[in-house]
C-alpha cells in the first residue's frame, strides 16, 4: 500500500471591536486535499476534496451575563478516481455535501467564584473518504474494512451544562452533556470473518444508525500547600444505539486521572 495525501488549509478571521457590549468575529475557511496512490490496489482511491465554509460568532456581555450565538455554512466537493476491480477500467464518482451548523449559549456569573453555563446547538459531519471508499486491510488494526459510498451526513443535536467554582486554592467544574446523532457513522463488525490469500481477518463495514451519547466531564484542582496541588479529572460517556435498542460499541472506557503536582 503506497499513497500520499496533501492537505492545504486557509483561514481568514476578522475580529470586530467591542461596541455597546457586543463583540464578534466572522470568518472564511477553505481546504484542498488530494491523494495519489501507486499500484493496482488501493486502500482509499485517488481523490480531490475541496471544502469551504463561512461563519459568524456574536457575543453580548452585560453585568453577570454572557450570551453567545454562532452559525456556519459548509460546502464539500469530493471527487474520487477509482479502478474497476475486475476490468481495471478507471471511473470517477462525485459526492457533494452541504449543510448548516448553529449554536446558542450563555454564562451567568453568580459572583467571583461561581458561574453556570448552558449551550444548545446542532451540527453536521460529512462522511470521510475512508468511511465512503476504504476497501482493504487496515494494517494498524489487522482487520478488513469496507466503506459504503451511499453514506449520508451525520446530524447532531447537542445540549450541555456546566457549573464552575474557582478560588485561590480550589477549582471545581462539572459538565454533563447529551447529544442525539442521526446517521451516526461507525465501523460495524460483521460476524463472519473474511478470508484472503494472506489469511483470515475480522471484517468491519461502515454503516450509520441513530444514536444517543450522554456523559459528564469533571475536573478538580486543590492547592493544599503553596507549591503542592492535587489534580483530578473524570470522563464518563455512554452511547445508546436507538436503531437497534442496544448499547453502542466502541465507546471509550470510564477515565479517572489523578495527580499530585509540585511547582518550583
Amino acid at each position: 500500500v503506497s499513497f500520499k495525501i496533501k492537505t492545504t488549509n486557509l483561514d481568514l478571521i476578522y475580529h470586530f471591536k467591542q461596541k455597546n457590549n457586543f463583540s464578534g468575529i466572522v470568518g472564511v475557511t477553505g481546504t484542498t486535499q488530494s491523494n495519489v496512490f501507486k499500484g493496482l490496489r488501493y486502500l482509499v482511491p485517488n481523490f480531490r476534496n475541496y471544502t469551504g465554509g463561512v461563519y459568524a460568532i456574536e457575543k453580548y456581555t452585560k453585568g453577570k451575563w454572557l450570551l453567545e450565538a454562532g452559525a456556519r455554512y459548509d460546502y464539500r466537493w469530493l471527487k474520487t478516481y477509482q479502478l474497476n476491480a475486475t476490468t481495471l477500467v478507471p471511473f470517477s464518482t462525485l459526492n457533494i455535501f452541504k449543510n448548516v451548523t448553529a449554536t446558542v449559549g450563555s454564562t451567568y456569573r453568580l459572583n467571583n467564584q461561581f458561574s453556570f453555563s448552558a449551550n444548545i446547538g446542532t451540527a453536521w459531519r460529512a462522511p470521510s473518504i475512508n468511511e465512503l471508499f476504504i476497501d482493504g486491510i487496515h494494517l494498524s488494526a489487522a482487520s478488513y474494512e469496507r466503506g459504503d459510498s451511499l453514506l449520508t451526513s451525520e446530524r447532531s443535536y447537542n445540549f450541555s451544562l456546566s457549573a464552575k467554582y474557582e478560588s485561590e486554592k480550589l477549582f471545581v467544574e462539572i459538565a454533563p452533556y447529551n447529544s442525539i446523532i442521526n446517521g451516526y457513522i461507525y465501523a460495524k463488525p460483521i460476524l463472519q470473518p473474511i478470508t484472503l490469500i494472506s489469511g483470515t481477518y475480522p471484517y468491519f463495514k461502515y454503516t450509520q444508525q441513530n444514536v444517543n451519547l450522554s456523559g459528564v466531564d469533571a475536573e478538580l484542582q486543590y492547592k493544599f500547600l503553596p507549591q503542592f496541588s492535587f489534580n483530578s479529572k473524570t470522563t464518563i460517556v455512554r452511547g445508546w444505539n436507538k436503531s437497534i435498542n442496544d448499547w453502542l460499541i466502541f465507546m471509550p472506557a470510564d477515565r479517572f486521572s489523578n495527580a499530585i503536582k509540585y511547582e518550583i
